[in-house]
């Protein structure tokens, strides 16, 4: 799969290089989908914190009867901060 890196893409890889961090284009590459598959796990794991925060509150009867419309906009803000969805 060949693609073309955008200029300041590689201009940034090559600054990279240049400085000894990295002995090539691949290894700055493959740095930067590890920090983005680091990112997506973390944000992952917040949800999953929230969720079950939630489900504590609830089994404890500290939460209000829910508003359906409410809780499906808070939902669809959430993934929005959060970058799961678009």
């Amino acid at each position: 799969m060949n693609h073309q890196i955008p200029p300041d893409i590689q201009e940034r890889i090559a600054a990279r290089i240049a400085k000894g961090h990295f002995s090539n284009e691949e290894d700055v590459l493959r740095r930067a989908m590890d920090a983005l598959d680091q990112l997506e796990e973390e944000k992952l794991r917040r949800w999953h914190e929230r969720n079950q925060r939630a489900i504590e509150e609830a089994e404890r009867g500290d939460s209000s009867p829910l508003n359906d419309e409410e809780v499906l906009k808070r939902l669809r803000e959430r993934l929005m901060e959060d970058g799961i969805t678009d």
